[in-house]
This record gives structure tokens, C-alpha cells and sequence, in this order.
């Protein structure tokens, strides 16, 4: 009899690269969140246009090492929890790491659209937020 291909078995320990991938991720998502504390107190100048684009980059580097760490996990499964868990915590676990990748897709990768959209506006109209009324846009996206 064949032994088990190694994704399919669930081992009493992550995977090094699943390690190496969960803490670089914690690590360049709190130099996100400490990068955007610092450009939103800057005053507009080069340098807080600078902290922007550090912070859209580590933003499509978080985008980016989601992706991996989810294919990654999706292909090695992840060990088993302790017998002694209650089941409400089992369930509890799961839905909360779903919700964890939720939110940084969501951060990530919605902030990429929203940029993609920004500079690829083909013309659609925009609201003024002063006075609330609608005005076409009067730069259009050489795409268009």
C-alpha cells in the first residue's frame, strides 16, 4: 500500500513555509497600518506623496502574499485541532480564519481596484462632495 501524499495527511505541525508566510504577512501588514498613521498626519508634500506609495506597495504585497498563503494552505492542509476542543470552538476557529482572509482580500484587493478604477475612470460621472450634485469627469483614461 502507497503512504498518503504528504498534502493530504494533516501533520501535528504547520509546514515552515506556511509559518514563514503567516509572520512575514503580520509582519508588512503592521508596517502598513504604521505607515498610514504617519502619511495621514503629513502635511501635503513629496514626502507624504512618498508614504503613499510605500503604503499602496505593501497593500499589493499583503494582496500578493494572500494569495500564496491561501493557495498554500488550500494545498497543504493544516493540522488537526486537539481533541479536547469543544466543537463550538472548532467551528468558532474556522469561521474566524475565513473572516481573516475575507478582510485582507477585501482591504487589499478592493484599495487595487479602487485605484485601477481611479485611474481608468472612462469619463463616468463623479459627485461633488460640496455641494452633493453629479459632474462628468474631465479627465478620461487613454483606455477609453
Amino acid at each position: 500500500m502507497n503512504p498518503p501524499h504528504p498534502a493530504n495527511r494533516s501533520s501535528a505541525r504547520y509546514t515552515i513555509v506556511a509559518v514563514v508566510l503567516h509572520w512575514f504577512l503580520a509582519v508588512v501588514i503592521v508596517m502598513g497600518f504604521l505607515i498610514g498613521l504617519q502619511m495621514s498626519d503629513e502635511p501635503p508634500s513629496p514626502l507624504r506623496v512618498r508614504w503613499i506609495n510605500y503604503h499602496k506597495w505593501i497593500g499589493i504585497t499583503i494582496l500578493g502574499l494572500s494569495v500564496l498563503r491561501l493557495l498554500w494552505r488550500i494545498s497543504h492542509p493544516p493540522p488537526t485541532l486537539p481533541e479536547s476542543m469543544r466543537a463550538w470552538q472548532r467551528t468558532a476557529s474556522n469561521w474566524v480564519h475565513r473572516a481573516l482572509y475575507l478582510f485582507l482580500f477585501h482591504r487589499a484587493g478592493g484599495r487595487v481596484g479602487l485605484q485601477l478604477g481611479a485611474r481608468f475612470s472612462c469619463g463616468l460621472p463623479r459627485a461633488d462632495p460640496a455641494s452633493g450634485s453629479w459632474h462628468p469627469r474631465t479627465r478620461r483614461s487613454p483606455m477609453c
